[in-house]
Parts: structure tokens; sequence; C-alpha cells
């Protein structure tokens, strides 16, 4: 409507321009005109004049207009009450289309907004690898998956993981990997997937780094457990009628032996059969109670999570071996830090990890010369708390390192294989992990990651 309007007001000065220079020829050719010739000649200047500077105001808030658009700056306003009602049209049609365009600019900035606030709520780390080697990390799982490491750049990515930065560098789209990367002391298995897409022109892969290691423990951990429930209720099937039939027998023998007192030859055979059958009774009963304990791995309750002082629940659960270490000459160094370190864990459940690994530790140190057992704690980068217990006996022999976990393995005569694969599953529960190494300076030591 604007634009009609002004189109009609530069129409109408057109056409009056026109009259009034053909009114000044008409009267300049005729005689006894020559006011007449003057005053519209005054009139045709001024009309050209009024025209140019019609013209030339509507290119100038036109370019203005144009610029505007151009630049971004959508806040401009055009109103012209002093040219008229053309004009004023006019520029409420600039005002207005500016304002459209604001509006859908806020409304995009809106859900850029949204969108950059959902990618940050994904659990799954991204990043996009160009073609000119830049990274970026999209989101807040992605930044704290590289800790205070700054990556910008495949260089960065290779310096921190040589591994990882090769694998997304051949990586082709829809293809998925499985990359173990160490980050500040805890062990990531990484799902990688990569696409490729293309924005503005410029091609980029799209890599996702889903963190499997607590599914993957979790998948174990039920696996075991259903592995233990199911040996536990066959070999108890089996193992309590022979338990329970040798006992008998053993009973059975001594009521027998009381009728053949003065038979020597008969008493000895049946010494023979009661001696075996007490031997049975007994292995049965042992292997009753060592099936027993394996119920630990399948009967595992969910950690009630507390607050516990990390220093506070260290002190307490080492007093319980000072006397009879200082006894056996194995010295204990604490190394605590003075900042007080919480954790929200289940203390019971914590306390019997600690054992277990202590005992371990004394039993390392059976035949070193001076046993010595070292606890500290420390705060990765990334806030995490770890406890680590070592001492300076033989370590573990390397073909053995990653067995310790399995349940029913052990290297003790007497062991049950529990301690350790309980352990395990009890900082998988905690959502944590436990880990093993052996010193450069010998000994091992197990590493407690919160």
């Amino acid at each position: 409507m604007g634009f009609n309007r002004f189109s009609l007001l530069l129409s109408t000065r057109v056409c009056c321009l026109m009259i009034s220079v053909a009114l000044a020829a008409y009267f300049w050719f005729t005689p006894g005109y020559t006011a007449t010739f003057f005053l519209t000649t005054v009139i045709a200047i001024a009309l050209a004049f009024e025209t140019r500077k019609f013209v030339s105001k509507t290119n100038a808030e036109l370019t203005r207009f144009l610029e505007s658009v151009r630049h971004g700056e959508l806040t401009q306003r055009f109103a012209y009450p002093e040219f008229g009602s053309g004009f004023e049209k006019l520029g409420e049609t600039f005002t207005s289309i500016l304002a459209d365009l604001q509006q859908k600019r806020t409304e995009q900035e809106q859900t850029l907004r949204h969108l950059k606030a959902l990618l940050e709520q994904v659990p799954v780390p991204l990043l996009s690898l160009y073609e000119n080697g830049d990274i970026v990390l999209w989101n807040h799982t992605a930044r704290k998956l590289f800790g205070t490491v700054l990556i910008k750049n495949e260089r960065d990515l290779a310096q921190h993981s040589l591994h990882l930065a090769n694998t997304l560098k051949n990586m082709r789209p829809s293809e998925k990997e499985l990359v173990e990367f160490d980050a500040d002391g805890s062990n990531h298995k990484l799902a990688v997937s990569v696409s490729h897409i293309i924005v503005a022109g410029k091609k980029e892969k799209l890599v996702s780094l889903q963190d499997i290691n607590s599914e993957l423990g979790l998948a174990q951990l039920q696996a075991w457990q259903a592995l233990v429930r199911v040996l536990t209720h066959e070999i108890m099937n089996s193992i309590t009628p022979v338990a329970s039939l040798a006992d008998t027998t053993s009973h059975l023998v001594k009521d027998i032996k009381q009728n053949y007192q003065h038979d020597n030859a008969v008493l000895a055979e049946l010494d023979d059969v009661e001696q075996a059958a007490d031997t049975l009774s007994r292995r049965s009963n042992g292997l009753m109670q060592f099936v027993g304990s394996y119920k630990k791995l399948t009967r595992l309750p969910a950690p009630q999570l507390k607050p516990i002082k990390v220093n506070e629940l260290l002190e307490q659960t080492v007093a319980v071996f000072a006397q009879s270490w200082q006894q056996k000459g194995i010295a204990i160094d604490m190394q605590l830090i003075a900042a007080p370190i919480q954790i929200d864990a289940d203390r019971h459940m914590i306390e019997q990890i600690i054992v277990n690994i202590l005992h371990n530790a004394e039993h390392a140190l059976a035949h070193v010369t001076h046993p010595k057992v070292t606890i500290s704690v420390s705060l990765t980068k990334r806030s995490r708390c770890v406890i680590e217990i070592a001492d300076n006996g033989a370590g573990v022999p390397d073909d053995i390192i990653n067995k310790v976990f399995v349940p029913f393995f052990t290297t003790k005569r007497e062991g049950t294989g529990v301690g350790l694969a309980l352990t395990q599953q009890i900082m998988v529960a905690h959502g944590g992990q436990v880990r093993v190494k052996n010193l450069e300076h010998g000994g091992a030591c197990f590493s407690l990651v919160f």
C-alpha cells in the first residue's frame, strides 16, 4: 500500500512538472506572455527540485533499509510524518518488514539456544573433525572426557591418545569401532561412530564417543552372577545328599561297632568304613561352605550411598590391622591429603573391599624382609577420588594380573577367589573402578577410583 501511494505521488509530480514545462514553452513562443512565461518557468524549476528531492529521499531511505537488512540492524525505524502520507506508508512498510525479520531472528536464536542446551545435556561426547584437522568439542560431556587438556586439532588429540586420533582419522561413515582410552587415571572403553555431513560447503566428521565401560562392567557383573547362581545351585543340589548320607553312614557304623566290640577283625574294617565316611562328610561339608561363600556374589545388595569422609574411613579401617601388623613387623605409611575429601558410598561395602585388599597385601608380604604397606589418597584433575593401597612384595605375575578379578580364580591354597571379584562388583555398583598394577620398584598397587 505504501509503495502504491509513493508511485502515485511520484507520477503526480512528474505530470505536473511536464505540464509546467509545456506551458513555459508555450508562453515562450507566444508574444505578450512574458510575465506568465517567467511564472511557469519558476513553477517548473520548483517542481523539478521537488521531484528530485522526493526521489533522492526515497533512494536514501531505501538504501538505509537495505543496509539495515544486510548488517542485521533490525531495530531501525522509518517514520516520515513530515513528508506526507506517501512516505509515512513507505516507512511503515519498511518498519514492518524489519520487525518481521527481527521476530524470525529472535525465534531462530531461541531455537538455537534450545538446541545448544539440549546438546550440552547429551550424555554422549560429541565432536567434529574437519578436513584441515581442526576439532570442535560440542558438549560438556566431550570436554569432560578430555579433562583439562585443550583439544583443538588432531595434533592435540594425538598427544592425548594416538590410538584414538588414528582411529578417528581413518574411520569411514557409518563405521563403528571400540577404542580403549585412558584419561586421568581412568580407563574408558569408547564405542566410536562417525557420520559425514556438509555444512556451509565444509565437510566434517561428526563423531560420537560413547563410554560403555560402566555398561560392560554391569553386563560382566550380571553374567558372573548368573553363572555363579547356576553353579552353586547345581553343586548344592548334588553335594547336600552326599553329605547327609556320609553323616548317616558314620553314625550307623558307630552303632554297629557296639555289637562287635570283641571281634577285632570286624572292628578294624568298621574303623576303616567310619574313617572314610567321616572324611567324606567333612569334605562334603567343606565343599558346601566353599560354595556357600559364592552366594555373596549373587546377593550383592544395592549400595546405600551416604557422604563418607575418606581420611576417617581409612584411619578407622587400618586401625584394625595396626596391632597385629606391628607384631609382624609390617610398616604402614598413610599418605593422606589435608583437604577433607568426601565420597558418596556405602561405608560397610567400602570397608569390606579395603579389608580384602589389606589381607591380600599381608599375604604378599609374608616372605619380605622389610614389609611395608602404603595407603594414599589423591584427587584427579576431574575431582575423582582415588585410594591407592600398595605393598613392597613380589607383585602380581604378569600372566595372571588380568585374572585377579575373575570369580573362582585364586593363587592361595586356602583361597576361594571371592574377595577381589566381590571388590570389583562393589566398585561397579558404585559407578567406580578398581585397578591393579605392578610398581617399578617392586610390589603391587590396587587403585579404587570413585
